[in-house]
């Protein structure tokens, strides 16, 4: 019998302008103009966790397999000159609770618009609140 991993709270975007792409963000789809445009409001869900968007969905990922998070960098933050950020993905549980740190990528001066991908194996804890 295969194990899955509910995802319900899973990703954050916090202090960013980013959409994610795979999965996708909730609460659904991002057109194709959001994504083109710099700063746009469908990319900025900056409250922990998972943007301040309740679940209404739930993503489903098999524990132990490599899973690829994609991400677009809507509007462009990067600072040289002090410390430069990065995007992290989280593992929360159902009720809000942080359960552990999956991946991160580091932010760089590319510009708006570009791709960041962070892979990690599912774990085998999953993010239902007890």
């Amino acid at each position: 019998m295969m194990n899955f991993l509910l995802i319900s709270a899973l990703f954050v975007a916090a202090q960013c302008h980013m959409c994610l792409l795979n999965p996708y963000q909730r609460p659904g789809f991002v057109n194709d103009t959001a994504l083109s445009t710099a700063g746009a409001s469908q990319c900025a869900l900056m409250t922990e966790p998972c943007g301040g968007v309740s679940a209404n969905f739930v993503n489903a990922a098999i524990m132990s397999e490599t899973y690829t998070v994609v991400m677009e960098k809507n509007l462009d933050h990067f600072n040289s000159a002090g410390t430069p950020g990065n995007f992290t993905v989280n593992l929360w549980s159902s009720g809000g609770e942080f359960i552990r740190r999956l991946g991160y990528v580091m932010d760089d001066k590319r510009p708006s618009g570009s791709i960041y991908q962070v892979q990690f194996p599912v774990p085998h804890e999953g993010g239902m609140s007890r």
